[in-house]
């Protein structure tokens, strides 16, 4: 039986095509039922930056000295 669809395109791409809507459909729905919690750059948990050091600098001026480089860049 042949229906209009296999008329005008080749066999294997309504294969092709069957199986990406097919992956689509239930691809997408298992993707969004997996996010239960949302978590996003504002969740996140920053430690103190004044009790960690690198190289002898505390971490807030460390940050700061990139931040003044930032706007002394622009």
């Amino acid at each position: 039986m042949r229906t209009w669809l296999t008329r005008i395109a080749c066999p294997s791409l309504v294969k092709t095509a069957s199986f990406l809507i097919f992956f689509l459909v239930f691809g997408v729905g298992a993707a969004l039922a997996q996010q239960e919690h949302v978590s996003g750059e504002a969740n996140l948990k920053l430690p103190d930056l004044s009790s960690v050091f690198f190289r002898g600098v505390d971490g807030h001026r460390l940050l700061t000295i990139g931040i003044l480089f930032c706007i002394f860049g622009l």
